[in-house]
């Protein structure tokens, strides 16, 4: 005499639930796989823009360090420049002789 379990098994088997079952799974785990791996794709995809966003401000902060450099030398040569042409021009005619 087949026991409840075995019964069970038979129906399974003649109308192929276990078939639609399995399917079913498959399906589940194909959409679990693609679900995952978007969300892997995003995680990354955030980090990646965090790290050029990173790398963007320290390119803006050595730029902007470089022309502050540029700024300060050329407005010392500037004052240099100034500064030596008024004790030539400025000078009295003596001085004027024994720079040129």
């Amino acid at each position: 005499m087949k026991d409840k379990k075995d019964i069970i098994e038979e129906v399974i088997n003649e109308t192929g639930v276990q078939k639609k079952i399995d399917n079913a799974i498959s399906e589940l785990e194909e959409q679990a796989k693609e679900k995952l791996k978007e969300e892997l794709e995003a995680a990354v995809r955030e980090k990646l823009e965090q790290q050029l966003a990173k790398k963007a401000e320290i390119l803006k902060q050595r730029a902007r360090e470089r022309t502050i450099k540029a700024l300060v030398t050329a407005l010392v040569c500037t004052c240099s420049v100034t500064i030596f042409l008024n004790v030539i021009f400025n000078a009295p005619k003596s001085r004027k002789k024994r720079l040129w």
